[in-house]
């Protein structure tokens, strides 16, 4: 359980490897026990959706979506004390508010500028939802409950999450690292954008599913629809 929550935060990770330092210096490789997770990243994730052709970008992002996921997750685990990643993590809102920064300030975004600053506050937005339900023992209790019953599609939401979220890594790598590929930015942008809107629905239905209040309303709801769907039916039998 611990495990899920902690992937319901992907800007945790911006700690530790810090790709949204300022200025105009590249973005390095760590050393020591960052350096392996954080070169697979690269190496098996990152440089390959940079390399592709604009024919293939949109094939290689969406195959590299799950291994991310699975990376970004290994890299906690290596960095942090042992068993502190299972502890409720926080979100990193600084990471969201330079990446905007990034995005409004650099002219290689210029005409993707809405699309991803759409997708960056969906992303803000759901961490924030989550954040609010963590804190709280009751909603983190019934946040818990609707993985565990399936109530929410958990694989598709870590898919929009991540898939979201890859974008913003690939748009600090690509304006730090390798302006040549700024060509592919407009197929990032939108592929990532539309998984941020498939995000934006998982993050209404949580805050309602984990919200007491808002579940007795619709449990009321659906009550007095079912009670008016059996009154009608038992009027036509009636006829």
């Amino acid at each position: 359980m611990e495990t899920s929550i902690l992937q319901l935060f992907p800007s945790y990770v911006s700690r530790i490897w810090k790709i949204d330092t300022g200025g105009y210096k590249p973005i390095s490789i760590p050393r020591k026990k960052l350096r392996w997770p954080v070169t697979g990243i690269m190496n098996r994730i990152i440089n390959p959706i940079i390399a592709s052709d604009i024919a293939d970008i949109e094939r290689v992002y969406y195959q590299k979506i799950e291994p991310f996921q699975e990376q970004w997750l290994n890299l906690v685990q290596v960095t942090d004390k042992p068993h502190s990643w299972k502890e409720k993590p926080s979100m990193n809102a600084a990471f969201y508010d330079r990446t905007l920064k990034l995005i409004k300030s650099n002219s290689i975004f210029a005409h993707e500028k809405p699309l991803i600053i759409d997708t960056i506050e969906t992303l803000k937005d759901f961490e924030m939802t989550i954040r609010s339900i963590a804190v709280n023992n009751n909603r983190l209790a019934l946040l818990e409950d609707a993985i565990k019953t399936d109530e929410i599609e958990v694989n598709d939401l870590l898919y929009s999450l991540y898939g979201s979220y890859l974008a913003l890594v690939c748009f600090w790598i690509i304006a730090r690292n390798d302006r040549d590929r700024k060509k592919i930015i407009p197929d990032i942008a939108k592929i990532s954008h539309k998984l941020a809107i498939s995000l934006d629905s998982y993050t209404d239905s949580l805050d309602i599913m984990t919200n007491p209040e808002e579940m007795d309303v619709m449990k009321r709801a659906e009550q007095w629809e079912r009670r008016t769907i059996k009154q009608e039916q038992k009027a036509l039998q009636n006829k």
